[in-house]
């Protein structure tokens, strides 16, 4: 093979020449690469691949033919023994640059090999992390931002204030358009950035005045010197995520985190302006391992990273708060009803009742068209045999087991095998996706199914089953009534009747509250009796509690020092509302009574958003860190997923809502330090345009937001 241009080594300075005399067409296709959206480090690496190709090739581009490209590729592989990856890089360097030139049709023909990663990233606990980091100033303010390599090169010695701990942060969250944003470090951080900058002396215009490189260098070194393999761990081992199984309110319906990751562009948000469903996008999306906590909260469960961001309320004001924050007996923001309004007839509501019945005792017979779902009562068997199977053409038999006091429903039928399995619940109990935005009738009757199947006679809903996701499936459906169910775990002892003693876990989904139940037995056409008594209403529990003791208390104690009225009458009784509510959390509807009596107390007026939309707020009752044997075999965490939200910054995830935004959290630092947030230096910051845009993030009272001098 013979080599041209840069390759020969007699004809050097002919070659400069004549690159010199292609530079236009380098310039040309880094401004096209610029205005395309590229990274300027994606800039940079396909500039390098096309001035390499222009030395070997030593003549105008433009007459470039497949033969010169395919000796190029042989070159780079067998005498500069380039990996697969290397050649795939320089692939769609020169993809990019031909069709730039307009060469279409040798642009599509260039080769790309394919290649595999040799190790997937993993993720690293955040006491293990913090021994790597060791007061190494770049890696802390990195770890404590979650910066990326390229953000860290790029904060400024001038953009950090020492006296609040905000540093401007440039957020390379879209490629080729970088976002500003004003970040609070934690206190560990701040002292040592505060002892780098004392020791150092950075300029101005530059903070750490190092490479990407050499950050990459420390930190693998750091990772040896700790006993890690540094081929398993990224520079980016933190992100604040969801356990691939949560549960994500969609316009389409409700979907798992991990398939959400791979399909869907928008999710059911919450505009926290008036406490409302809105429709929010996916601005960008992420995964990795990472070690999780259970959060339990008014019988609901999610499972998240110690760093995913939840809603509280103090007084009377929205902020965030992380997961490893928060305490038993706090308050966390959740949904009333779950609204889905593009929903549209799926099945036969017959068809849905069955599947419920089978998710409940059903069994799919392997390599055979039968499905069998037993019952110890003849009675429901017969009634599915007869108004369910009949009427949908279903060939069935009842049969009586030999061995103990059941009955079992043979059903055969290859096409309702075939579609169990496009369902995917022939081998996994799960309610499927469709269920999600099928009909109020249809969820009604796919309920009633399971309920015949798994749930209790008695005076309130109660169902059973081992299989806890599949109860928090339900659960989910439930709020599409606005029906608050309680997930709880019971540890079992059962003696089978061969005198054997089994203990197991089993989760239980109850309807406690009279009001829910009342409703669950007028929506749900169940078998099983439940006879539910209505409480008197001055004695009942509320469902929801809204935790604005504080504001009342306040309120209270104000106006008893003034002597205005705290007592109010109910009837002919006085009573001191106010003072009961300082204490208990009130109901939102005793909430709204309160804010009716008092229309002259501003801070009480500034409540009602909190009683007006769907918000609900879910009482923590257990934290628990999350085995991860239950997840997967390996030791460094389970696979959790990132969806960044634009506009509203939140999602409906398993009834909670959660946020990943940390605007809000830099404005109350800065509240907590000065009293008051300036929101035109905030704004800037965050690079919006108008000041108005940034106090929708900042869910704070307006009395709060001031126009000052840039942080």
């Amino acid at each position: 093979m013979v080599l041209r241009g840069t390759y020969l080594s007699t004809a050097g300075i002919r070659v400069r020449r004549r690159l010199s005399d292609y530079s236009k067409y380098v310039a040309g296709f880094v401004e096209y690469l610029r205005l395309s959206g590229k990274s300027e480090a994606t800039v940079k690496r396909y500039r390098l691949f096309v001035e390499d190709f222009l030395r070997f090739y030593g003549s105008d581009p433009k007459e470039a033919g497949r033969d010169d490209i395919m000796e190029y590729f042989a070159y780079l592989r067998d005498s500069r023994e380039y990996s697969d990856r290397s050649l795939a890089l320089a692939g769609w360097s020169l993809r990019a640059f031909f069709k730039y030139l307009g060469m279409d049709d040798i642009a599509a023909w260039i080769p790309t090999p394919s290649f595999s990663v040799q190790y997937e990233p993993e993720w690293l606990p955040e006491d293990i992390v913090l021994k790597v980091v060791d007061r190494i100033a770049f890696l802390v303010v990195a770890y404590d931002l979650a910066l990326r390599l390229r953000e860290v090169t790029m904060l400024r010695t001038d953009g950090y204030n020492a006296r609040t701990g905000y540093i401007e942060v440039v957020r390379l969250k879209h490629k080729g358009r970088p976002n500003r944003y004003v970040l609070p470090l934690r206190p560990y951080a701040k002292e040592v950035l505060d002892e780098y900058i004392e020791r150092e002396r950075p300029p101005r215009n530059k903070l750490f005045p190092i490479s990407d490189r050499m950050i990459q260098y420390v930190f693998k070194r750091r990772l040896k010197e700790c006993g890690l393999d540094p081929r398993k761990y990224s520079f980016h081992v933190l992100r604040h995520c969801l356990h691939g199984e949560t549960r994500i309110v969609t316009p389409q319906g409700i979907v798992p985190a991990k398939l959400l990751y791979f399909s869907g562009s928008e999710v059911i948000s919450i505009d926290l302006n008036n406490m409302k469903p809105a429709v929010g996008k996916i601005a960008s999306r992420g995964f990795h391992k990472g070690f999780v906590y259970s959060i339990w909260a008014d019988g609901r469960e999610i499972v998240c990273t110690p760093e995913h961001r939840f809603f509280t309320l103090r007084n009377g004001k929205v902020v965030e708060v992380m997961a490893r924050d928060l305490k038993v007996g706090d308050y966390v923001m959740g949904v009333e009803r779950i609204r889905i309004t593009n929903r549209r007839r799926c099945f036969d509501p017959k068809l849905w009742r069955l599947i419920g019945y089978y998710l409940g005792d059903g069994y799919y017979h392997k390599g055979t068209t039968e499905i069998a779902i037993y019952d110890r009562s003849r009675e429901r068997i017969e009634y599915y045999a007869s108004e369910i199977c009949e009427p949908l053409n279903l060939s069935c038999r009842i049969c009586k087991l030999s061995n103990r006091n059941s009955y079992v429903l043979r059903v055969f039928s290859r096409p309702l095998v075939d579609l169990f399995s496009l369902l995917g619940i022939d081998r996994h109990k799960r309610v499927p996706l469709q269920a999600y935005t099928a009909t109020d009738d249809e969820i009604a009757q796919l309920i009633a199914g399971f309920y015949d199947a798994e749930g209790a006679d008695g005076s309130f809903p109660i169902m059973y089953n081992t299989n806890k996701e599949l109860l928090k499936d339900i659960q989910m459906l439930l709020l599409y009534f606005a029906i608050k169910s309680l997930l709880e775990k019971r540890v079992r002892s059962v003696t089978v009747p061969q005198g054997i003693k089994y203990t197991g876990t089993i989760y239980q989904l109850v309807v406690p509250h009279s009001d829910m139940a009342l409703k669950f037995k007028e929506l749900i056409p169940t078998l099983k009796e439940i006879n539910v008594k209505s409480a008197d209403p001055n004695k009942r529990k509320p469902a929801y509690q809204v935790p604005v003791c504080d504001v009342i208390r306040r309120v209270y104690e104000r106006r008893k020092r003034e002597g205005k009225k705290v007592s109010y009458f109910k009837g002919v009784s006085p009573v001191a509302i106010l003072q009961r509510y300082s204490e208990i959390p009130p109901s939102k509807e005793k909430l709204r009574e309160i804010i009716e009596l008092l229309p002259d107390e501003p801070e009480i007026q500034a409540l009602r958003p909190l009683v007006d939309g769907d918000i609900v707020w879910l009482k923590v009752t257990k934290i628990e860190k999350r085995p991860q044997e239950e997840f997967t075999e390996s030791k460094m965490g389970v696979t959790v997923y990132d969806f960044e939200v634009s506009e509203y910054h939140n999602l409906i995830t398993d009834g909670f809502v959660t946020h990943n935004s940390r605007l809000t959290n830099a404005a109350i630092q800065e509240l907590k330090e000065k009293g008051y947030v300036d929101i035109v230096s905030l704004a800037k910051f965050a690079g919006h345009a108008r000041p108005e845009t940034t106090m929708m993030y900042v869910h704070l009272a307006s009395k709060y937001l001031k126009i000052g001098k840039k942080v």
